[in-house]
């Protein structure tokens, strides 16, 4: 059937070409103030090595090389998260799959490891707090028949002994885990506020808490309700005094509004992205697949970033902090699909990763400044203008709802 499709060896050389022709692939990038952080697929590499730059057209420096490890196992960087002024990298690698990995960190100048490491078991949702002295992240023990998760605060510099669970089956208050649930916590430098979602056994249905993050480097958070399931939000980020959160109740493609973080009120709160005929959907991640109404949002200096899917392709709406804030979707070069999608919150403009039907993947930035979307300059992929190109058609359903 797929030989049948017109050019279509025509359009597999032009990819392959392109492939070829790019043998350093960015899988992922975070970029903070100057520093770049990149994870790369190189060939003749069995995994991703981890590099960073001293911006877009800087070269690279390495900071983790798994096959650098020789004992005849497979190692993998499953995760990893620089703190907010880019200083230092705490990152997970997995051997053979075994996803028990202990969570390293190092300064990013010397490549020192800091501390030992954090062995907890199954760790994972490395999140810096804004004051890049403590991080959270979650565990299971092998002893939790029930499948309850555990967020454990970590201390830089600090035996891993002493870290301390502030969010557990009997740690967290009104947020305190009830069966197999996880929580994920949110943290933003322009914010003196973290977010917790909790996913429950309920696939597709969290509640939703929020504290000062001052409170939780302290140990002692507490948590005021922001959402309940029946709010229908599946994703929320803090952004100064407000929290902006994504729902699809009374909306089936979602919606986006914000309210206090101060006294949240979902009753009250203010539409800020309508529901419109595209869904809002964050990109594909590391494990290939993406979820309506999640990892959506995305709150830079000067704008927050609404991630869509319309019509099978991605797309990005901006919407500027400043009032009157007027949406735009960003211009893309081609159909994209989305599989990496980043900003600094103390920076202008967004990063993201791309894949198009006849394009090879590059990695592009929109710079507020110009209003442009074009090429990030940290992969180099040619965009050949003679290739065969692709066309987009759009057919109602037989209900007529697509």
């Amino acid at each position: 059937m797929l030989d049948a499709i017109p050019n279509r060896d025509a359009i597999k050389k032009a990819i392959v070409a392109d492939s070829a022709a790019n043998p350093n692939r960015v899988v992922s990038a975070i970029v903070r103030g100057p520093s770049i952080f990149t994870l790369r697929k190189i060939d003749g590499k069995k995994a991703p090595i981890l590099f960073v730059r001293a911006g877009a057209a800087a070269a690279d420096r390495l900071l983790v090389d798994p096959s650098a490890t020789d004992d005849g196992h497979a190692h993998d960087i499953v995760e990893f998260a620089p703190s907010w002024d880019g200083k230092r990298l705490a990152y997970r690698m997995d051997t053979d799959g075994n996803e028990t990995g202990a969570i390293r960190l190092i300064d990013v100048e010397s490549l020192k490891q800091i501390g030992a490491d954090v062995s907890a078991p199954a760790a994972d949702d490395i999140a810096w707090l804004p004051d890049n002295q403590h991080l959270t992240y979650q565990y299971v023990t092998s002893d939790d028949a029930t499948g309850v998760h555990r967020v454990a605060l970590h201390d830089v510099g600090s035996a891993f002994a002493t870290d301390r669970d502030i969010l557990s089956a009997t740690a967290g208050g009104p947020a305190a885990f009830a069966g197999p649930e996880r929580g994920e916590l949110t943290y933003a430098p322009d914010s003196p506020y973290a977010v917790l979602g909790i996913a429950t056994s309920d696939a597709g249905r969290r509640r939703f808490f929020v504290s000062e993050w001052k409170m939780i480097a302290e140990g002692t958070p507490t948590w005021r309700p922001l959402a309940a399931i029946g709010d229908g939000v599946t994703s929320a980020i803090p952004h100064g005094d407000y929290v902006y959160l994504v729902s699809n109740a009374g909306a089936p493609r979602y919606r986006v509004f914000r309210t206090s973080a101060i006294s949240p009120d979902i009753s009250h709160a203010e539409v800020v992205v309508a529901e419109s005929d595209a869904v809002i959907q964050g990109p594909e991640g590391r494990a290939g697949f993406a979820l309506a109404g999640y990892n959506a949002l995305f709150a830079a200096r000067d704008a927050l970033y609404v991630a869509l899917l319309d019509g099978g392709s991605n797309a990005v709406l901006r919407v500027p902090w400043k009032k009157p804030a007027v949406a735009e979707r960003l211009r893309m070069p081609y159909a994209v699909g989305m599989t990496d999608f980043r900003v600094d919150p103390m920076a202008d403009g967004c990063w993201f990763g791309v894949t198009g039907w006849v394009h090879a993947g590059d990695h592009l930035r929109y710079d507020p400044t110009s209003g442009r979307v074009a090429s990030s300059g940290l992969q180099r992929t040619p965009i050949a203008t003679t290739r065969p190109t692709s066309r987009r058609k759009r057919w109602s359903s037989r209900r007529g709802t697509a």
